[in-house]
């Protein structure tokens, strides 16, 4: 079966693009792949530049991702949503400081999107973007609801689910939660099925 490199260091997301590649094509996690500098005006084409320096560097086929959250009540000087990786040298950092920053809010919706590529080193192959169920950013942050990787599941809760925090959510409603992974499961199916063979 044809390998492709899972471009991507961050763990929560490695699974989900092994995940998405089963079956189609052996998925391949490099013990010390480069450090690829994220660099793009979308979500998708972050992805796409990602995808395509990791297959360059496998000389191979590589699917990266990137994504990010929406939040509309703040201003683009208070929230990049393309830099949350750079919004403090912490995720504990990362955590106070957008509590801070939605102190005085009563919106606090927040939309996550999240893309995908699929690149050989001659170029991009595929890509797509789709949005996860809208959830709301919570008031206070509870130490036992934080994973390394996904620090803002730590303080976001769905109203879908009676307002619980995302890890107080079973498996099946943390999936549910993250449809955005679905749909781009799906795209990417169809992309495997008609174009890699």
């Amino acid at each position: 079966m044809l390998r492709i490199l899972i471009g991507s260091q961050n763990p929560h997301k490695q699974k989900k693009l092994a995940e998405m590649v089963a079956g189609q094509l052996e998925p391949f996690i490099a013990p010390k792949p480069p450090q690829i500098e994220e660099t793009g005006n979308t979500f998708e084409e972050v992805a796409r530049n990602k995808a395509l320096a990791y297959a360059q560097w496998f000389n191979g086929l590589a699917i990266s991702t990137d994504g990010g959250a929406v939040i509309p009540a703040l201003s683009a000087d208070e929230w990049e949503p393309l830099k949350t990786r750079r919004f403090g040298h912490t995720d504990q950092e990362r955590i106070q400081e957008l509590l801070r920053r939605m102190r005085n809010k009563d919106n606090r919706t927040m939309l996550w999107l999240e893309a995908i590529a699929i690149a050989d080193p001659k170029g991009v192959l595929f890509s797509a973007t789709a949005q996860a169920m809208d959830g709301v950013i919570d008031r206070s942050f509870n130490p036992a609801f934080y994973r390394e990787g996904i620090w803002l599941c730590s303080i976001t809760s769905f109203p879908h689910f009676g307002g619980r925090n995302y890890f107080e959510l079973t498996a099946a409603e943390q999936e549910q939660t993250e449809d955005s992974w679905t749909g781009l499961s799906r795209m990417a199916a169809e992309f495997f099925k008609n174009k890699v063979r």
